[in-house]
């Protein structure tokens, strides 16, 4: 996620709070030039030589320009649709109310459980370090002879 959010603007926080990750979405906080359009989505890396579109949304979006999805003015102020207007070109809108997305809501879940959870993502990272620990180990008494 943090190639993700770099490719975005800036990487600053992944949402830990569902700390195994299987949530519907994965929320990380970036930083947004808001003198550029949003984007509206990305192509991600899923396989050798494949990608997954995935589309994006926006949290607190105060209004925006749904032509040229710009942060700064609405629809009815926007030069570039001015500008599209004089080319004689189609106005096709890639942006709009889709990419608001309400902030998260807080659930509350036992902490004893969450508690459990992180613990057993610990266990899991600990255990394959160790399997990684042990590997060498073996590969190096390889090559002693032992």
């Amino acid at each position: 996620m943090y190639d993700v959010g770099e490719f975005l603007g800036g990487f600053i926080k992944l949402d830990d709070s569902d700390p195994l990750g299987w949530g519907e979405c994965m929320r990380i906080k970036v930083l947004v030039d808001i003198n550029k359009p949003f984007r509206s989505g990305l192509f991600l890396a899923s396989g050798q030589n494949q990608s997954r579109w995935i589309d994006l949304k926006y949290e607190r979006l105060a209004d925006f320009c749904f032509f040229c999805g710009r942060l700064d003015h609405t629809e009815k102020e926007c030069q570039y649709k001015e500008q599209a207007k004089e080319g004689d070109t189609k106005m096709a809108y890639q942006y709009g109310p889709w990419l608001r997305a309400s902030p998260r809501k807080r659930i509350r879940v036992d902490m004893a459980e969450r508690d459990f959870e992180k613990a057993w993502l610990d266990k899991l990272r600990l255990s394959t370090a160790n399997k990684k620990l042990l590997l060498i180990m073996i590969q190096m008494l390889s090559r002693w002879g032992r």
